[in-house]
């Protein structure tokens, strides 16, 4: 079952709710600590990934898998904004 205010708030976190085209880390965007918190543990999960020689969005779509796999409550669009974040901080 997707948990709703969690997907909401990683999307919310990257910043894949605007209209900008550079995601990033925007902890002050939620207000709740405990769903913050959680956020952040999901975030890490993702940061202790590194790119292979398979190109970088092939990785960014493995890592949303095993992050998806880890987190089945996320949806797909929390997910997209992971796979945006790390793609696009190890460009």
């Amino acid at each position: 079952m997707i948990d709703e205010a969690l997907s909401s708030a990683v999307i919310t976190y990257v910043g894949y709710d605007t209209d900008t085209a550079i995601p990033g880390r925007h902890p002050d965007r939620i207000a709740d600590d405990d769903l913050r918190r959680e956020v952040l543990a999901i975030v890490a999960t993702v940061d202790r990934e590194e790119p292979g020689d398979q190109g970088l969005w092939v990785w960014g779509a493995e890592v949303a898998t095993r992050v998806g796999e880890k987190y089945p409550q996320l949806s797909s669009d929390a997910l997209d904004a992971l796979k945006a974040l790390i793609t696009f901080e190890w460009r």
